[in-house]
């Protein structure tokens, strides 16, 4: 039985790539400029998702979709986190890659405010007003109650209130 439910698992991680795959490249392309670290952060998504098997429900909706582009957000993001440490590491003589520029939003911004905050929170509020998706559908997409990520979105809130106050000091 438990060899029906990995070959389910796996066929269904098959969908999720063929439907998913060329979308999620585009969109980690457009904020890597890096076709070869696009195709990283998506394979480190759906590596992701095959170690979380987390149940997607309905692998065609439009939370399925959001979903995705979070994750491969965060890697996209990490990617990028970790290319502006390494130019900015005194001890090794590493230069960027030509064309990319990655500017400092400076202290008391929200980027800057944002990034600060733990991954969940962020996500949470990126989720909600960057995405603009309802209380209620990021609810259905995490598989948490609806209180809860009200609870969690006014904690994030707060949060992020408090370094954007941080940073204005």
């Amino acid at each position: 039985m438990a060899r029906a439910e990995a070959d389910k698992k796996n066929e269904r991680l098959e969908q999720l790539y063929l439907l998913y795959r060329e979308k999620l490249l585009h969109y980690a392309a457009k904020i890597l400029n890096n076709p070869e670290d696009a195709e990283d952060a998506v394979q480190q998504t759906f590596c992701y998702l095959h170690e979380k098997s987390n149940g997607l429900r309905d692998i065609r909706s439009q939370e399925t979709a959001h979903y995705l582009s979070v994750i491969t957000k965060h890697y996209a993001l990490e990617m990028l986190r970790q290319r502006k440490r390494i130019a900015e590491d005194p001890v090794e003589d590493v230069q960027p890659e030509s064309g990319f520029q990655l500017q400092d939003p400076g202290p008391g911004r929200l980027d800057s405010a944002l990034n600060a905050l733990p991954e969940k929170e962020r996500d949470l509020l990126l989720l909600r007003y960057a995405d603009g998706l309802k209380t209620n559908e990021i609810a259905q997409m995490l598989g948490q109650k609806k209180e809860t990520i009200k609870r969690a979105l006014s904690r994030a809130k707060i949060h992020l209130k408090k370094r954007m106050e941080e940073g204005e000091d």
